[in-house]
């Protein structure tokens, strides 16, 4: 008889008290987390539309960015894996999803890139831009992911891009696209917003 009713009063699994998610996680609800290539800050990467990831896949020794796949997002990757990417090219494919990720016309990414519309238009989908130019496709990639973890909406993310901030001279973001240093200023405002700090 006491052995029953030990087992009757077994142990009930204590509940944990949860901290209330922020509003981050809240948006995150069904996103997978993802590891950043930088496991000392032991901050989750968290892309919040599938259909939106831009990640860097290195499979066969063959990288590649992809979108709305599973990966490393592309703008945690690490300077040797840049590398890798700019030296094996990005595709005019993968560059003409990127310009409607953006919502650029072909003069606007043209100038960005530095390159003539025609130069793009002739080029087949399968050319692969690699230097300067991919180093370009490379920092807007990078500016799209961040962007897009930032902001989880692309609406919001092309919003704030087209707007004049005072905190880069009244200038929108995209008019910084031009050079690479503007597009790194760009990238440490976008900083600043995800941690809070305006």
């Amino acid at each position: 008889m006491k052995a029953a009713s030990k087992k009757s009063r077994k142990k009930q699994p204590s509940k944990k008290s949860h901290s209330k998610p922020s509003s981050r996680s809240d948006l995150a609800k069904s996103a997978e987390p993802m590891k950043k290539a930088n496991k000392g800050m032991g901050k989750p990467t968290v892309l919040f539309d599938t259909n939106e990831m831009i990640t860097y896949v290195s499979d066969e020794n063959s990288p590649d960015i992809k979108f709305g796949k599973k990966g490393m997002p592309i703008h945690s990757i690490s300077f040797d894996e840049k590398v890798d990417l700019i030296n094996a090219g990005i595709s005019k494919k993968q560059l003409l999803e990127l310009k409607n990720r953006y919502g650029f016309t072909l003069d606007t990414l043209s100038k960005i890139l530095d390159i003539t519309d025609r130069t793009i238009q002739n080029k087949s989908n399968d050319f692969k831009f690699k230097g300067n130019v991919g180093e370009k496709i490379l920092g807007l990639s990078e500016l799209y992911s961040y962007g897009m973890e930032v902001f989880q909406d692309r609406d919001k993310l092309r919003g704030w891009l087209s707007t004049p901030n005072p905190i880069l001279n009244n200038k929108s973001p995209v008019e910084l696209f031009l050079t690479n240093a503007g597009m790194q200023q760009v990238k440490q405002e976008l900083g600043r917003i995800d941690y809070g700090i305006y």
